[in-house]
């Protein structure tokens, strides 16, 4: 079985192209049979994951302009008229503290599970995504995807999604 199988890569030229993207990811994603995504967004600071977090927002019915990078609060919920949504931002989070949130946040997913739910975790790479990845499959119908956004130059990014197809790893 393949460990990531490559969906979907664009180049973006701009903040509205970046958030487009997030758009037109969460609407296929929500077309997934499982009741829970997780978007794990990885990239350097100023890459526009933000950016892209407001496009999913906006997809599934969230003012965009509501979303900022939750880099002092950690997490936050919104609710949307399609889902609800998670944005988390593990920057200023010491990896010890991780596991934690983390359990926290497997909690609250399991209080909705009749609800679908769609989790953004920026600075993601700052997870034991292994470990995160199997405790997820086993206990909830979860669909995993990497989002790796590289600046290019100082206007645009390549965006590559890889969906986790493995059962074990990421």
């Amino acid at each position: 079985m393949k460990k990531n199988t490559k969906i979907y890569s664009t180049i973006s030229v701009n903040e509205l192209q970046t958030i487009f993207f997030g758009q037109k990811l969460t609407k296929k994603c929500l077309s997934s049979k499982n009741k829970h995504i997780i978007f794990l967004l990885t990239g350097p600071l100023g890459a526009g994951k933000t950016q892209l977090v407001k496009g999913v927002a906006k997809t599934i019915g969230i003012n965009p302009k509501k979303i900022n990078s939750p880099t002092f609060i950690f997490i936050t919920q919104h609710n949307g008229k399609k889902c609800i949504l998670y944005h988390m931002d593990f920057y200023r989070i010491e990896k010890k503290f991780l596991s934690e949130i983390l359990l926290d946040h497997i909690k609250e997913i399991q209080l909705y599970k009749k609800n679908k739910t769609i989790t953004c975790i920026e600075w993601a790479n700052k997870i034991d995504q292994k470990k995160y990845y199997y405790f997820f499959k086993t206990h909830t119908d979860v669909d995993f995807y990497t989002i790796d956004i590289k600046i290019l130059n100082n206007k645009s990014r390549k965006i590559v999604v890889k969906k986790n197809e493995n059962k074990k790893y990421l």
